[in-house]
């Protein structure tokens, strides 16, 4: 997976504004996050960028903190998530349930497994929780601004994970409810 990101952001070249990663398994918003990561990285001299293909096969080691460091995206977006779910069952339940819920979503082993994979399931499920934050929110208060956010975080869980388009769904559900 690791690679198949460094894949796609090696085909996009920023200074000929061309940002089509050419792979179109995911969205391109995973891949444009992952190459601001894989800059962080450099700017902070974790690694060096080249797109001499030669120049990694001599520096495994910085291979591997690219790889970490595209991995910090789906690490963020899990606990992230977890909070939000925290956030959501206190206001909703009861604390302690919003207890359990953080801790049995970290421990979930979906959620462990792609928090350490840099695939973007977890920034996805992000954008989709806080899209449904937001959708929650009309109901105690029918602001204009709920709905907006809801759409633009919803918009974007679909273009990190294609198959989020479903989400919006419940966009239209709260509407007509």
């Amino acid at each position: 997976d690791e690679q198949h990101n460094l894949t796609a952001i090696s085909n996009m070249n920023p200074f000929k504004l061309d940002f089509n990663p050419n792979k179109f398994v995911w969205g391109g918003l995973h891949f444009y996050l992952g190459s601001v990561m894989l800059v962080i990285g450099k700017i902070i001299g974790m690694f060096h960028l080249s797109n001499k293909i030669v120049y990694y096969f001599f520096k495994t080691d910085e291979v591997g903190n690219m790889y970490l460091f595209l991995r910090f995206i789906p690490f963020f977006s899990s606990i992230f998530c977890g909070i939000i779910i925290f956030l959501f069952l206190q206001k909703k339940i009861w604390w302690n349930f919003s207890i359990l819920g953080y801790i049995l979503y970290l421990i979930f082993p979906i959620v462990f497994v792609n928090s350490k994979t840099a695939k973007p399931h977890t920034l996805g499920a992000l954008f989709v929780f806080l899209g449904f934050y937001f959708l929650c929110k009309v109901f105690d208060s029918d602001e204009i601004k709920n709905y907006i956010y809801s759409a633009i975080f919803f918009g974007l869980s679909f273009s990190v994970l294609y198959p989020n388009i479903f989400s919006i769904i419940l966009f239209y559900l709260a509407e007509c409810y």
